[in-house]
């Protein structure tokens, strides 16, 4: 190197990011920190609440180890999630039954099994122990722990395999890992970790559907709560006996020869059956005289649906005034049928909730046979092992409510600890009940009183309490005071004792312990309507419609325990509980002389919830059935079908889907003859002339008609008649109305607290002017822009969602509404409540629809197979049901639907 050569450059030390910085300012520094951490943050949030949320979503695919099965069972489900189960044992089908049905929606059926119970405030609090005290007043589970020993140990075994099943997925899971609710709960500080599953909760389950699909004693409640403002008279017009020559019963003619149901019986003798009776179905067969000495030890809800304390239906207190649990179900004989072999097509009615009370199931033995015998595919009532409707290889059934009265109220002349009976002084029963409460320091004790007859249920509720006291004069009355002297000198005595005063109390056919269980599960495994029969006979409670199809012919069979009453009790009001006589008689209605029909002449058979038979019927089934507004337009359209040509299934299921209003013919005329003085009033009008009658979710004349029905219900009874027994939404009060259009001055038509004198023109008026402007504030200013499915809708809500944080429940829980087409009395049922707005407070809660000649059908659920929120099968039914289609429905026939997704349970070596 030489003195004038130039250095070599170097490159500047490198430095470090640490370096640069601490070269920030600071105030810069400590925003990106906390910029970064915020960041970091809210996605641990986030993916903290997507792995929340998706925790409990079910393993699906792949094996799975579960104890105490014998040999390996598949769990595959469909497209739509909708569980098919095979096995080689008994044991194995309800075990994995019980397994997949906990996956898919354990928190629904833990909170079935709470309200059948009693027990749902130890998770949801204060506000759920009103209801909590009436369900152990009743005794349901108590009357499901003695059921528990009457069933076939066969059916003890199903009961116990579901349970085993239940319980082999809850192991291990707790909080998130069990569904999101539990989690809210948490949350909220009111979970409760979940007790196992027990074979009696499924009893107590099924309990609490049959108290469901009674009510009759709503009658009772209804007119005692009438009596201080309304004659016997006035009472009577607000609840109309069916007619049944315009609205025919499901059985037309027939009669009860020798102690048997004959359908073809006339007066002068009997006819031969279609079909030979089986030997099960004679008087006095060894079969009969067993399945009467069972039944008559066993039973037979609206519940009690009009009374606050009574709302109990499925989905637990305050489901709704609307609600009347039921059902549609239709059979088509072959000869009708383009295939040559039957029709069934079924709805399943009952209160929207999200998931619903159904699910869809199939269970298959992969070999039938003694060691399985089943084969059957269709809805299963959550917590229940089986099916309740459906179809196996060769019959398909369906379910309508009987609504027999099978539930009454005694007024008693009660003390502290004795109540008088039959001219004594004899002691009430007494049991002591302990409620846990969510948030209480304490558990909730008090005492339940009994009759021989049942509980006093005005002890638990505060309507009933009034009900009690509404009673007094009218028993009296009746009665005639001092008219049994023995009776009255009992009453006496009890006027000795501290505490004497009156009571109500409850007779219930279903709180007698029965075989239900085993007659369900016999229907599972029927293959012929004479099989099915022969199951039925085992039903105890509720009272059932089932409509059946098998290859050969289509029939209708009632079944459930029937009380046969003391001569002067209808049922119809409260009963003086001290009077001899008054009791039950000990035998119920004979199974077989039960109305029922095999191969009717007209060719088909439609169930509706309407009087099952004739009022000559020499028994007292009860009266409050549906009026028939559904079972009639059903009728016409098939007989409007049948003379078409050889019916197939879509027409008849949009017969069963029909949306014509039944009150339209009695009340638009009068609407439109209402002269208003300006066009805004008579904007509504304009819609009404052009409208078809049918309910459609498009038709601005249904919306309009609707609203003027609401109103005119509202100003005509609100003036003297309020919750809880105000109108609500169902065909009871369009059958007032029909009736009452008719007299323009009835009293009925005035509002007592004007002192002008209001007539049937001047409330339609004044409805019309109300209506319009309901419309206007909820629709639109342009009546032409009205649609009835803007405000006729559906909106699913996860049970007891109102106990769970409202915010965050209401955000992750609640669904947007669905609109839907229909009302109350249409054919297709979707109740609204007058009280509640247009809300759809009631509907299908499962569908069907079969063609036994070509073994192919449909099925759907409101919602979905899941109960999971954000599980992809949790609402994906939803706009399949409203708009009225089904999804495709395996033959059950053994054939493997389109699987998804396959899960292998193994045992445990």
């Amino acid at each position: 190197m030489t003195d004038s050569s130039e250095p070599t450059p170097r490159q500047a030390p490198r430095r470090s990011a640490a370096e640069r910085w601490r070269e920030w300012p600071q105030w810069l520094r400590r925003a990106v920190t906390l910029a970064v951490v915020g960041v970091l943050v809210l996605a641990a949030a986030v993916w903290g609440g997507v792995r929340t949320v998706r925790a409990s979503l079910p393993q699906v695919d792949g094996e799975v180890t579960v104890a105490g099965l014998r040999s390996p069972v598949t769990v595959a489900r469909d497209d739509a999630g909708i569980a098919t189960v095979r096995a080689r044992t008994t044991y194995d089908l309800f075990a994995a039954q019980g397994y997949a049905a906990a996956q898919d929606r354990f928190y629904a059926m833990d909170v079935a099994r709470r309200y059948a119970s009693g027990t749902l405030a130890e998770i949801y609090g204060e506000e759920a122990l009103a209801g909590d005290k009436l369900v152990r007043t009743l005794g349901w589970q108590r009357t499901a722990v003695e059921e528990l020993s009457l069933l076939d140990p066969a059916t003890t075994a199903v009961l116990e395999a579901y349970a085993d099943g239940v319980n082999a997925w809850l192991r291990g899971r707790e909080g998130r890992d069990l569904s999101l609710e539990y989690v809210l709960l948490e949350s909220d500080g009111l979970a409760v970790a979940p007790e196992p599953w027990e074979p009696v909760d499924s009893l107590a389950v099924l309990k609490a559907w049959a108290w469901s699909m009674s009510g009759a004693a709503g009658r009772e409640v209804e007119s005692a709560l009438l009596a201080p403002r309304q004659s016997p008279a006035e009472i009577a017009e607000l609840f109309p006996d069916p007619e049944p020559v315009r609205h025919p019963p499901v059985v037309q003619g027939g009669g009860v020869v020798d102690g048997v149901f004959e359908p073809d019986a006339t007066s002068s003798g009997s006819r031969a059956p279609r079909r030979a009776a089986p030997a099960w179905a004679v008087a006095g067969s060894a079969t009969t005289t067993a399945t009467a000495t069972a039944t008559a030890t066993a039973t037979s809800a609206t519940g009690v649906r009009t009374v606050g304390d009574l709302d109990l239906g499925l989905e637990g207190p305050g489901s709704g005034r609307a609600v009347s649990p039921g059902g549609t179900a239709v059979a088509v004989s072959g000869d009708l049928t383009a295939t040559g072999r039957p029709l069934l097509v079924a709805d399943v009615i009952g209160a929207m909730s999200l998931p619903g009370p159904l699910a869809q199931v199939s269970l298959v033995c992969e070999e039938v046979g003694t060691a399985c015998p089943y084969e059957v595919s269709g809805f299963a009532l959550t917590g229940v092992p089986g099916v309740l409707a459906g179809r196996t290889p060769g019959l398909a059934w369906g379910l309508s409510a009987m609504r027999a009265d099978v539930t009454d109220l005694f007024l008693e002349r009660v003390g502290d600890r004795s109540y008088a009976r039959d001219g004594l002084v004899v002691p009430l029963q007494r049991r002591d009940e302990e409620i846990l409460v969510a948030g209480a320091e304490e558990p909730f004790a008090f005492t339940v009183r009994s009759t021989r007859r049942g509980p006093l249920v005005s002890d638990v509720s505060a309507e009933l309490s009034t009900v009690a006291a509404n009673s007094v004069d009218l028993v009296e009355a009746s009665e005639g005071r001092g008219r049994d002297r023995v009776a009255d000198s009992a009453a006496d005595l009890l006027a000795l004792e501290s505490g004497t005063g009156y009571a109500l109390s409850l007779r219930w056919a279903g709180a007698e312990p029965g075989r239900t269980m085993d007659g369900l599960l016999a229907l599972d495994r029927a293959r012929t309507g004479d099989e099915l029969r022969q199951a039925a006979s085992l039903l105890a409670s509720p009272t059932l419609g089932l409509v059946w199809a098998d290859e050969d012919g289509i029939g209708y069979q009632t079944a459930g325990r029937v009380p046969v009453r003391a001569p002067g009790n209808d049922g119809r009001q409260v009963t003086a509980g001290w009077r001899p006589g008054t009791d039950w008689r000990e035998d119920p209605v004979p199974y077989a002389a039960l109305p029922h029909t095999e191969d009717p002449e007209a060719g088909f058979v439609v169930a509706a919830d309407q009087a099952p038979v004739e009022p000559d019927y020499p028994y007292d089934l009860g009266h409050a059935w549906d009026p028939g507004y559904r079972s009639t337009r059903i009728a016409d359209l098939l007989e409007e079908l049948a003379a078409e040509g050889p019916m197939r299934l879509a027409p008849l299921r949009a017969a069963v889907a029909d949306t014509l209003d039944p009150l339209a013919p009695a009340l638009s005329p009068l609407l439109l003859a209402v002269l208003h003085t300006n066009a805004y009033a008579s904007g509504g009008q304009d819609q009404l002339a052009t409208w078809d009658g049918r309910a459609s979710l498009d038709s601005a004349g249904s919306a309009y008609f609707q609203a003027v029905t609401r109103r005119v219900l509202q100003l005509t009874f609100d003036d003297e008649i309020r919750t809880p027994v105000a109108p609500d939404g169902g065909p009871r009060w369009t059958a007032v109305l029909e009736d009452l259009l008719t007299d323009p001055t009835s009293r009925w038509w005035d509002d007592v607290t004007t002192p002008q004198l209001e007539t049937r023109d001047t409330v339609l008026e004044t409805a019309e002017r109300l209506a319009v402007d309901d419309l206007v504030r909820s629709q639109a200013l342009d009546p032409r822009e009205w649609t009835w499915g803007h405000q006729h809708q559906v909106r699913f809500r996860v049970q007891g969602a109102e106990a769970l944080d409202p915010g965050l429940a209401g955000w992750l829980l609640d669904t947007d509404p669905v609109e839907m087409p229909g009302d109350g009395s249409t054919a297709l049922v979707t109740s609204w409540d007058p009280q509640q707005d247009f809300e759809v407070v009631a509907g299908p809660v499962a569908r069907m629809a079969v063609d036994l000649g070509s073994d192919t059908g449909g099925w759907v659920v409101p919602t979905g197979a899941s109960g999971h929120v954000w599980s992809g099968h949790l609402l994906d039914q939803t706009g399949t049901w409203a708009s009225g289609d089904l999804l495709p429905w395996a033959s059950g026939r053994g054939e493997d639907p389109t699987v998804s997704d396959e899960l292998v349970l193994l045992p445990r070596r």
